[in-house]
């Protein structure tokens, strides 16, 4: 606990005008591939056994084009302006087009589309991050809040009963906050509680020697 210090919280910030945008690229299409999407609705009554199929309306707002589904979801990012970027989103949308069209049917591409138009985006959008840039005439630090200090943690616990150790397993994990735990070296409290099982694990690990020791996890007979 001597050893530690207060870390400021540091922020890099530009400075002047910014400019910024994506570059033109190729999407990688292997792993976009969607079914078909059915327009009948299986009903199974289990009591009587009776099968019953519906025809599904269409619903939702049909684009005028195909690519029209693919950039109307890309826009609703907060990182994306459609007027800075159309010809970028139209050119990504058509290539997401021409992938679905290489295995479905005209209308099945259409249906698909519709269906599945916030993960096809989501899609590309990962894509898009690769290719960003950011032009600015230079950076400034600022330190923001000062520093974090360390408190003292509060906590429940009966005063007779002593601290677990935090190696030893407790026979009941289903409510693990109700356990005080103890015998730490590197923890920066002396006592600890946790919420599952998993966090004393981790804790152990991080307790452990990173040559020497290898942790092997007690558990109460």
């Amino acid at each position: 606990m001597q050893q530690t210090i207060d870390i400021p919280r540091i922020l890099v910030v530009p400075k002047g005008e910014v400019k910024s945008g994506f570059k033109p690229f190729a999407l990688k299409l292997n792993a976009l591939k969607y079914p078909a999407v059915s327009d009948e609705l299986w009903i199974q009554h289990f009591r009587t056994n009776q099968l019953e199929v519906v025809d599904l309306g269409r619903g939702g707002i049909e684009e005028a084009r195909l690519e029209d589904y693919v950039v109307s979801g890309l826009v609703d990012s907060d990182d994306i302006s459609c007027d800075d970027h159309a010809d970028l989103l139209y050119d990504l949308a058509a290539q997401a087009v021409s992938r679905f069209r290489s295995y479905l049917f005209a209308d099945d591409t259409r249906k698909v589309l519709r269906c599945y138009q916030r993960d096809i985006a989501r899609f590309i959008h990962v894509q898009m991050q690769d290719h960003y840039w950011e032009d600015a005439a230079g950076y400034e630090v600022r330190i923001s809040k000062g520093f974090t200090e360390l408190k003292p943690s509060a906590y429940t616990h009966a005063a007779q009963k002593a601290p677990a150790d935090y190696r030893v397993s407790p026979a009941d994990k289903s409510n693990m906050s109700k356990y005080l735990f103890g015998g730490f070296k590197r923890c920066l409290y002396p006592l600890q509680k946790f919420d599952s099982d998993a966090g004393r694990k981790l804790a152990a690990v991080l307790e452990c020697d990173a040559i020497k020791c290898q942790p092997s996890f007690r558990t109460r007979q």
